[in-house]
């Protein structure tokens, strides 16, 4: 068990009685009036966090508030613990702090001293001038804070309780005036003790960071669920302070929950102040916990359950979700029982590289020259290394049939394997990237065969963007196994994750899927012509106990002649199974680069695809842990090839986005017959078999929704095309659903494509999440009529529109789009080929 802080063990003894001890004692302090005599100020600098903290009173009338907004003449609290205020007490919701407060530890006024976030111990209270004779408590539904807001009462006499305060840490402070802080994944505030020092985005400061205390609860811990559950309505615009820069580490009750098998629909509370909409994201994880009434009438926390959040829309003051469950969720749980709480699971976090790497580094190694070159010292050239390739070989992708690169893909493959320390391939889209990074590495791995494995066998690692880009990555590699002998390939992904991921983004060389194929295969083989390596008797029970209960294999076909033993499984697996290509998303490397998956000191070669889009921290780490390995990586300072061949899209497409974003520079590497199929055998469907672009105006206006917006219109739109396309009595020329995509500019309407599309099997996403990906036929959706800067961005535009192999299907209102860059040609060559069509 995790040993309480101070705070929190101050917070947790605090009990329901002394919640309505507290709240009772409202009438002792209701002929208390404020003190119209301020104390004096501390005007000193450096003032903030003087005033010393205290360890509470464990008994007697008290309530725990915490600072949620400072101002110049006063502070705002909000109660630690709903009890206190209940759903009939709103005036005891929200206290003021100001300059007449007695603060135990010092005379002056505590104004300018207090954390946001800070913790007090309120003993006494005094009515404020708002506060007339004939006062009426609101409800507490009724009063949301407000930084202009009158409270009630004011704190008469306090102190501050313990601090939690991290010294001399180093931080960097960002445009928009926040600090990122080192060790720690929040945004912080900044605050100038010296107002003539203004601190510069370009360096490194050392100060002492405040860490606000997060509550596990907003309830006592001894509360009656019964008494909970009449309270859960009052949590709706309750201020919390303590956020991620990205995420919202608080914890919300859910409320209208259904669940269907492995999905759970249901709502949290979306505060004004403080919103959740915009800081949960679809694909987030999180985590349920429940709370049921035990022995005593205590509640008790009750396990937990992971899931995926599929989708989520905000209304109001409410944020719907649909979130699909782990795997291994139990099937009994029920969502409408007792008190469930959710929150947002915390990423995996690791810190890869420490202070002074760079000195610690050797001056010749490869990941120092290129951080070098990436920080403005000397750029690395080709000249400086001896091509032992011949840049005009031919190089084969061995599919079947195999596949003949070109000699810009051929380029790229002969630089990786001359040795560079960081080859570039610039490619457009469609340009057969993928598969060319999968060439450079059996090609790697071959030429590393025949130069034999002294030292220990080479690996690599093929790093993506996203779960759906390494699955392409897979899919295109698994087409080679039978032409490439030996070769062993894994895609890290950790068991946890597996669970929730969808089934389109499981393949059968993921980690936890090869273990257990390796352990069945080891633990049943009787074949004396199978091969495995040699054993040591420390491993094998853990593979024979990992196969009986896991996966319920009956003993008697367990090979009798290993005898068993503990050990750690994955030591195990890589006993049976050492990789030789790893795929693995940005995301999951640094759990992979804290395992014993990866032996740094044999890593050859790692190239990343859409590299551009990995964090600065991370591609540091790579190149300070695998500092002798070759790299891929998009810059201008490094050799670059550039691949020009497009064969996803049809010529058109390629033609009029080479037009608009690569100067004509990109061609196209295959015919219009090869991509006019559905054009031409669905005539009564689109209006032009020679242009494979159609916009369908939608003139209906979007409707906001939180900080996104959505389209009902247009969504009945999509559910109409998506039916008439995958409509299996159109038997001349079928659509799988498998073979469309639906791409959203508007997270909210992604969510409603989702939930309508559920149960069809179609994709759909925002453009970001698409990136990568590739369907027959593309839906595109605009959404809404403002067409808005990030729609205008070049690079996103390009990707919604190179996505489509056949043709695109663009919804949105043409009059706004024709006013717009680069839109507006689009729509121009529509209407020139009579590709443009009403609702």
């Amino acid at each position: 068990m995790e040993e309480l802080s101070g705070i929190s063990k101050i917070l947790k003894s605090y009990q329901h009685v002394d919640a309505v001890a507290f709240s009772a004692a409202s009438r002792i302090f209701w002929n208390h009036r404020q003190m119209t005599s301020p104390r004096q100020r501390d005007d000193s600098e450096g003032k903030l966090g003087t005033v010393p903290a205290f360890t509470p009173p464990t008994d007697g009338i008290r309530g725990f508030y915490r600072v949620v907004v400072d101002s110049e003449s006063r502070y705002l609290l909000t109660a630690c613990h709903q009890n206190i205020h209940a759903a009939t007490r709103a005036d005891l919701r929200f206290l003021e702090i100001n300059d007449t407060t007695e603060c135990i530890g010092t005379r002056n006024s505590v104004i300018g001293t207090l954390f946001l976030g800070d913790i007090v111990c309120v003993t006494k209270l005094a009515r404020t001038d708002h506060f007339d004779d004939h006062f009426m408590p609101p409800k507490t539904a009724d009063v949301v804070l407000d930084k202009e807001m009158k409270c009630h009462w004011m704190v008469s006499k306090m102190s501050i309780c313990p601090r939690e305060i991290a010294k001399h840490r180093k931080f960097a402070v960002m445009e928009n005036g926040t600090a990122v802080v080192k060790g720690y994944g929040d945004a912080m505030s900044v605050v100038k003790i010296d107002k003539s020092t203004i601190p510069d985005p370009n360096k490194v400061y050392v100060g002492d960071v405040f860490i606000p205390h997060k509550m596990d609860s907003n309830f006592t811990e001894d509360h009656h669920s019964g008494d909970l559950n009449r309270l859960i309505h009052i949590s709706m615009d309750f201020p919390m302070t303590v956020f991620s820069a990205h995420d919202d580490s608080r914890k919300f009750v859910i409320r209208k929950a259904r669940r269907d098998k492995n999905l759970v629909r249901f709502s949290i509370d979306n505060p004004k102040e403080q919103p959740t909409d915009g800081f949960w994201h679809s694909n987030g994880r999180i985590r349920f916990t429940a709370k049921t009434l035990g022995g005593g009438g205590v509640l008790k926390k009750v396990g937990g359950v992971n899931a995926m959040i599929e989708t989520l829309i905000c209304e109001g003051a409410e944020l719907r979700l649909v979130a699909r469950l782990s795997r291994d969720a139990p099937d009994d749980v029920d969502f409408n029982d007792d008190v469930i709480r959710v929150e947002q699971r915390k990423p995996f976090e690791t810190e890869l590289i420490s202070d002074g790497f760079f000195s610690l580094m050797d001056a010749e190694s490869n990941g120092k020259r290129i951080i070098r070159a990436l920080y403005g010292g000397e750029k690395i050239t080709e000249e400086n290394y001896c091509s032992q390739q011949n840049p005009k070989e031919n190089y084969i992708f061995p599919a079947n049939p195999s596949i003949l690169l070109n000699e810009f893909q051929a380029e790229y493959v002969a630089k990786v394997l001359q040795g560079t320390p960081i080859v570039v391939a610039n490619s457009p889209f469609g340009c057969g990237k993928s598969m060319t990074i999968v060439t450079a590495a059996l090609y790697l791995f071959e030429k590393h065969k025949k130069e034999g494995w002294n030292g220990g066998k080479p690996q690599q690692l093929l790093i993506t963007q996203s779960n759906y880009a390494s699955v392409n990555l897979v899919d295109i590699a698994i087409k080679t196994v039978s032409r490439v002998k030996d070769v062993k390939f894994l895609r890290y992904i950790s068991e946890s994750n597996w669970k929730e991921i969808p089934d389109a983004c499981r393949t059968e060389w993921d980690m936890p899927k090869l273990m257990n194929d390796t352990f069945v295969k080891w633990a049943t083989n009787t074949d004396k012509e199978v091969k495995f390596p040699a054993l040591r008797v420390t491993v094998v029970t853990q593979i024979v106990s990992y196969v009986t209960k896991t996966l319920s294999i009956h003993p008697s076909r367990l090979n009798p002649l290993r005898p068993p033993w503990p050990r750690q499984l994955l030591e195990t697996f890589l006993a049976l199974y050492h990789p030789d290509i790893i795929i693995v998303t940005a995301s999951s490397l640094p759990g992979l680069l804290s395992t014993r998956i990866v032996s740094k000191h044999l890593v050859t070669n790692v190239q990343i695809d859409e590299a551009s889009q990995l964090a600065e921290y991370t591609l540091l780490s790579l190149l300070t842990l695998i500092p002798n390995a070759r790299f891929g990586l998009i810059e201008s300072m490094f050799p670059q090839v550039i691949l020009k061949c497009v064969y996803r899209c049809h010529p058109v497409i390629t033609s009029l986005l080479g037009e608009l974003f690569y100067n004509s520079e990109i061609i196209s590497g295959i015919s219009a017959e090869q991509r006019s199929e559905f054009m031409k055998n669905r005539p009564h469907f689109w209006p032009n078999p020679n242009f494979p672009i159609m916009v369908v105006d939608n003139k209906a206006p979007a409707q906001a929704m939180g900080t996104s917006f959505a389209n009902s219109t247009e969504r009945v739109v999509v559910k109409q095309i998506i039916d008439f396309l995958t409509d299996t009595e159109r038997k001349k020329f079928v659509i799988s659903p498998a073979d469309v995509g639906v791409i959203s500019y508007y997270s909210a309407q992604t969510s409603l494509l989702t939930d309508a599309l559920r149960d069809v099997g179609v994709k759909c996403g925002t453009v970001d999440s698409f990136q990568g990906s590739e369907r027959e036929i593309i839906v595109l959706c605009c959404t809404n009529d403002d067409i808005q800067e990030f729609m205008q961005v070049k690079n996103r535009l390009n990707v919604a529109m190179s996505r489509s192999k056949q043709v695109t299907i663009l919804i949105g209102n043409v009059e706004m789009l024709r006013k717009v860059q680069y839109w507006g040609t689009i729509i121009e060559r529509c209407e020139a080929n009579g590709c443009v069509v009403d609702t």
